[in-house]
């Protein structure tokens, strides 16, 4: 049985190399599946867990657990073989700035590259299928950045993916027990005779707990799971961001502030300037012969904010 990776995150510089170092660990023969829910990210962190996948004599698979959606859906291009289930969501568009951001001329001629072999390698995996031609041509549409959504069955018809697997029906059939319990007890409720003192009949926790124990149990689990879910996607979009501002980063962390529109948008600024001042550093340096500005190590705190993030990663493992 192939050894499993995780890529449950966004692509970013850190989850691509936890990603590669597993890849190296577990050697360049034994067969990998990645399993992968992701919304994208950015291409140079995706290419970098391409390049390793192609280096391998091991057969690497890839399983969309949930979505493939931007670097995410060109990952699968690349792979040996892709699964996927019937829940499963596949997207695809082109390589492109943010709209807010103004690239040079050399970042454009770069981009433009980076396009050409995404449409060279699709037209390769879908030559000959039904309705590539109209697929790749709203992907690359030149006039705008389409976000082209494929059903499991559509990317199964254009070769994309070489297997849909139907989800396990006894989880489907234990979720529609529990929607038809709380229905009874909600519809119970409605028919009850109004109590004089404070005109509702309420069910408090313990006389939930103590006449329906299954649908307590099985409502404080989910709780539990989407409260850490939450947290788990929360932290890890701000850990995505850490070399834009380590410390605006690490507090918004511990305090529990949300990452909302304006929070990426101004993360995304810095991260932009970070990156323009880091290869400023590095030309400078080897212009005079001198040494680029070394890594700032992170500090006891920091680091611990990193520790609680793979934490939270640890805890989720695919529900298959």
């Amino acid at each position: 049985m192939a050894k499993e990776i995780i890529l449950y995150d966004v692509i970013s510089k850190y989850s691509a190399g936890d990603i590669v170092q597993k890849m190296i660990d577990a050697g360049d023969s034994e067969d990998l599946l990645i399993r992968m829910d992701t919304g994208g990210g950015y291409t140079a962190s995706g290419f970098s867990v391409i390049s390793k996948m192609k280096e391998r004599k091991g057969k690497t698979s890839i399983c969309v657990d949930g979505d493939a959606c931007s670097m995410g859906a060109i990952m699968l291009m690349f792979a040996d073989d892709v699964t996927c289930h019937d829940a499963s969501r596949i997207m695809f568009h082109k390589a492109a700035y943010p709209e807010w951001y103004e690239p040079t001329d050399q970042e454009k001629e770069q981009l433009a590259q980076i396009n050409d072999l995404f449409s060279k390698k699709m037209n390769k995996c879908v030559m000959g299928k039904p309705g590539a031609d109209k697929f790749i041509a709203k992907v690359f549409d030149e006039s705008q950045r389409n976000d082209v959504w494929l059903t499991p069955k559509d990317a199964m018809k254009l070769g994309i993916v070489s297997e849909v697997k139907k989800l396990d029906p006894r989880a489907e059939q234990l979720r529609s027990e529990l929607i038809m319990q709380v229905s009874a007890i909600v519809e119970k409720k409605a028919v009850e005779p109004i109590n004089n003192n404070n005109n509702k009949v309420k069910m408090t926790k313990e006389e939930l707990k103590a006449q329906h124990p299954e649908l307590y149990s099985a409502i404080l689990a989910e709780g539990k799971e989407l409260g850490t879910k939450d947290e788990k996607v929360r932290t890890e979009a701000f850990l995505a961001y850490l070399e834009a501002d380590k410390d605006l980063v690490v507090a918004s962390i511990k305090e529990g502030k949300a990452f909302d529109n304006a929070v990426m948008a101004e993360l995304n600024v810095k991260l932009v300037s970070a990156t323009r001042i880091a290869a400023l550093s590095a030309d400078s340096a080897k212009a005079t012969g001198t040494k680029a500005v070394e890594k700032i190590e992170l500090t006891a705190e920091e680091k611990e904010v990193m520790a609680f993030g793979a934490e939270l990663l640890n805890k989720f493992k695919p529900k298959v």
